[in-house]
């Protein structure tokens, strides 16, 4: 086992270009078809989501409610006519023009930290939507730190240039540091990228983010269901936070060059994102979850901070580390292989 130490390294915008985009499209997708549960006779509603970051220009999904077993579920929701405008610290309102390639509306405006953020839109069919959120201050990494674990699993099979061997698989354990200010409250988020022509998955197995889990969920399921947290444990203390990204090796690295990087990032995350990913988990996941899906449980209200209308207008900010590991894990394959 090595070990590695390293300072703080930001880098947003190698993270906005690449990363980030997972993080929207289950923002977008899970609040368009899944945000509130409406009467089988109630009209159709504007629904706006916005997740803003710093040096992000403002953009808005807006589309309209739809209920899931209607014979028409799989037509577009999405309002390409509607008009949409953005505040920035309730001053004059900024039009945003519709991105067709994207679905999604756009303002020529990047917020700052510290900015608020207002978006409405109206549709002359679905009526009005409006929503207002804070861009929060991104606490930054003190420092980080990695460790790699490596073995050869006899139980897997590779075929490669005529002949059959055992893939490498790596395990590297990250410890990231951060301070939580005690002058707030602050939630976070940790997501993860990697780029990697071998296979690969990541998973934070820190126990802070058990606190959104029941005590049975705990006891019946192996696996966390969401990287979120507040600080209610944390207060104005410095914590390691713990996580791990997994890489099976083969010649392929070799082959095809650097691509195996590691992009991970704290988010500092609004209240209202917080919340709206603590309902979904909560309404989605663990055993009250299962035993709503069943009809068992009475059904969750997914949280909700557009009125009028239905949606979720939210912001993050991210504090980014990026680690190539493509030397170490290739010096790995070779001390097995060459």
């Amino acid at each position: 086992m090595k070990n590695y130490n390293r300072n703080n390294r930001n880098n947003r915008s190698d993270w906005r270009n690449w990363s980030f985009i997972a993080l929207i499209s289950l923002l977008c997708f899970s609040s368009c078809s899944e945000e509130f549960e409406p009467e089988i006779d109630e009209p159709d509603v504007l629904v706006i989501n916005v997740l803003a970051q710093p040096d992000s220009l403002v953009w808005a999904s807006v589309s309209h409610s739809w209920v899931f077993n209607d014979s028409n579920n799989w037509q577009s929701v999405i309002v390409p006519d509607a008009t949409a405008e953005c505040s920035v610290n309730d001053g004059e309102w900024l039009p945003m023009t519709f991105d067709e390639e994207n679905e999604r509306y756009v303002a020529s405006y990047r917020p700052v930290s510290g900015d608020r953020i207002r978006v409405r839109a109206h549709s002359q069919k679905y009526g009005d939507a409006e929503g207002r959120t804070e861009i929060p201050v991104a606490v930054p990494i003190d420092s980080w730190s990695y460790t790699i674990e490596s073995h050869v699993d006899n139980n897997g099979f590779i075929f490669e240039g005529g002949t059959f061997y055992h893939p490498i698989m790596a395990t590297v354990r990250y410890k990231i540091v951060f301070t939580d200010p005690a002058a707030n409250d602050n939630y976070y988020l940790v997501n993860g990228a990697v780029r990697s022509i071998y296979g690969y998955n990541w998973e934070v197995d820190d126990p802070i983010i058990s606190e959104n889990e029941s005590n049975i969920d705990g006891v019946f399921n192996k696996y966390h269901y969401a990287t979120f947290f507040s600080d209610n444990t944390i207060k104005g203390q410095t914590y390691t936070l713990s996580l791990y990204t997994e890489h099976t090796i083969n010649s392929y690295g070799v082959d095809y060059g650097r691509y195996t990087t590691d992009s991970l990032a704290l988010f500092t995350i609004s209240r209202d994102y917080y919340l709206y990913l603590l309902s979904l988990s909560k309404k989605y996941n663990g055993l009250q979850g299962s035993l709503e899906e069943f009809g068992m449980a009475d059904p969750r209200n997914v949280f909700c901070n557009v009125n009028p209308g239905k949606g979720i207008v939210a912001s993050c900010a991210p504090s980014v580390i990026i680690n190539d590991l493509h030397d170490e894990l290739m010096k790995i394959y070779s001390d097995n292989y060459e």
